[in-house]
């Protein structure tokens, strides 16, 4: 099983520019905004990271700050 997934790693690898470009394709000339939104945030995403998640501070009941760890970054 671990020979077939190496194999299959070094055939994508192969073609890694291929999926690249067709990825920026997409980004730039996507049939719609929402497709050029979405792979242009992914490329972004690949290069700088990912966001990280906004975090509210919020005051409890005893007076004592914390974060809100339920707190969403907003999407794109």
């Amino acid at each position: 099983m671990a020979d077939a997934r190496t194999c299959v790693d070094r055939k994508i690898a192969g073609q890694l520019n291929d999926y690249l470009r067709a990825a920026s394709e997409l980004a730039l000339n996507g049939r719609s905004e929402k497709v050029q939104s979405i792979m242009l945030q992914y490329l972004i995403n690949r290069v700088c990271g990912s966001p990280a998640a906004k975090q509210a501070n919020t005051v409890d009941d005893s007076g004592k700050d914390r974060r809100d760890r339920n707190a969403c970054a907003v999407a794109f």
